[in-house]
């Protein structure tokens, strides 16, 4: 049985789309049945099927063309790839989205600790065009590789080492769920029939969906060590949505705002300046914590105590005012995604990944562990 279905949205891209394609050949330790690959050819006009059926896959590939016409959209590409999909996960990414190796091996370690949950990860954005087959042949996942294409991390990144990764602590963990590295139950994909349709222009459709199963009680988890790598195609990516986009957001805007009023307790004009540029009007939604004093600081360094410290913190969960502060040293074992799952009772309980962090890091304070 096909566990993971990928679907790849697609219009007149297809050399970005061939490396997407040949990198899913690298998927470790995950068997190439337990996989396929759904690409949803949105109306292009040049041949992507071409292009693109004589790679030398390893796994499982579909092909589906839709005419391109006025309901033309995102969401509708993306709900005839759900249409087509086996597997009981479905994970999207985007044309332009090329996976490391352990990409798959990721999402299913968070998937062996709670079924029903949505995983979502970050990206890596390169400044530079990738080669034709860089993909396949291994070299873009080197370090060096992506220090010469200038690589460089999402906002997401910055926003969660401000808020933390741990999304069960977030007001609105689903304005940080973007299809280019999202994986949810398929289940739960048709029990709210999918993305809504009336969403066509560009944005947020993705937010939209994600939005709807969150209301209706899913968990969301951040996995900050599944990064996948952008393929830049001419245009940088910064924290403000492009001028020639904006319309575009507004019009996906005005049909969120119509469909959940006042959503996240906002007003209509709030909610459209917050899609236009989510990276730096998040704190409209959320308050980062401004001091560490009446904290308890868990310092994680031995993977051998990693008992120890989820019966600490499950100790601290169970006290009235006590916030939690968790930094990971190790960054092997499943505490990233554990602490997400735990009911926090609204207190604050921040992750911290140390790797990710910019900047310094409280090594002391007097409920250290």
């Amino acid at each position: 049985m096909i566990k993971y279905s990928f679907i790849i949205p697609t219009y007149n891209n297809e050399k970005l789309l061939r490396n997407a394609l040949f990198a899913l050949n690298h998927q470790t330790p995950i068997d190439r049945d337990d996989y396929e690959v759904i690409v949803v050819d949105d109306g292009s006009d040049r041949d992507t099927y071409e292009a693109i059926n004589n790679i030398n896959k390893k796994y499982s590939m579909k092909y589906v063309y839709l005419e391109r016409n006025e309901m033309s959209s995102r969401a509708k590409a993306r709900n005839a790839g759900i249409a087509k999909a086996e597997g009981e996960y479905i994970v999207f990414i985007d044309a332009d989205i090329i996976v490391k190796p352990n990409f798959l091996e990721e999402i299913d370690r968070c998937y062996r600790l709670k079924k029903d949950m949505i995983v979502v990860g970050t990206r890596i954005l390169l400044q530079e065009p990738a080669e034709d087959m860089a993909g396949e042949n291994g070299s873009l996942f080197d370090n060096d590789y992506f220090k010469d294409k200038g690589a460089i991390p999402e906002f997401r990144e910055e926003v969660f080492n401000d808020l933390s990764y741990n999304a069960a602590t977030m007001k609105a963990p689903f304005l940080y769920c973007f299809t280019c590295n999202l994986a949810v139950p398929k289940i739960w994909l048709n029990k709210v029939n999918g993305f809504d349709e009336d969403l066509k222009k560009w944005g947020i459709e993705d937010i939209e969906l994600i939005y709807r199963m969150y209301e209706l009680g899913l968990k969301i988890v951040f996995n900050s060590k599944n990064q996948v790598v952008h393929q830049f195609h001419g245009i940088k990516q910064g924290k403000f949505v492009q001028k020639n986009q904006e319309e575009e957001v507004d019009y996906n805007s005005e049909v969120f705002i119509k469909k959940h009023p006042q959503a996240m307790g906002l007003d209509n004009d709030k909610l459209k300046q917050l899609f236009r540029s989510i990276a730096t009007r998040y704190k409209s939604i959320e308050t980062p914590l401004s001091s560490t004093e009446n904290c308890m600081i868990i310092n994680f360094k031995e993977e051998e105590t990693l008992e120890e410290i989820k019966e600490v913190i499950q100790q601290a969960l169970e006290l009235e005012t006590t916030n939690i502060i968790i930094y990971d040293y190790v960054e092997t074992t499943d505490l990233d995604i554990w602490i997400q799952l735990q009911d926090v009772r609204g207190k604050v309980v921040k992750y911290y990944p140390v790797s990710k962090q910019t900047k310094e890091i409280e090594e002391v304070c007097d409920n250290q562990i």
